[in-house]
């Protein structure tokens, strides 16, 4: 295997926080993908013609609302 096949190591932090009222069956959390917004090379593929690098997606924020019943 070469060395442009190799992928490096790396590191990849999420973090979420939620919150459920008591007496409630409703949740609400925040969340983040990617904390440190590092760009990270997940796959690696090496044909005759060409290269191909699969990304991993960049910093993503999000809020998520869950009921349990």
């Amino acid at each position: 295997m070469s060395n442009a096949s190799r992928i490096p190591h790396f590191w990849l932090a999420n973090a979420n926080l939620g919150i459920s009222p008591p007496g409630t069956p409703l949740t609400i959390a925040a969340y983040v993908y990617n904390l440190f917004d590092e760009r990270i090379e997940e796959t690696r593929n090496r044909f005759i013609s060409a290269r191909t690098v699969g990304i991993h997606p960049p910093r993503t924020l999000g809020v998520r609302l869950s009921y349990s019943y």
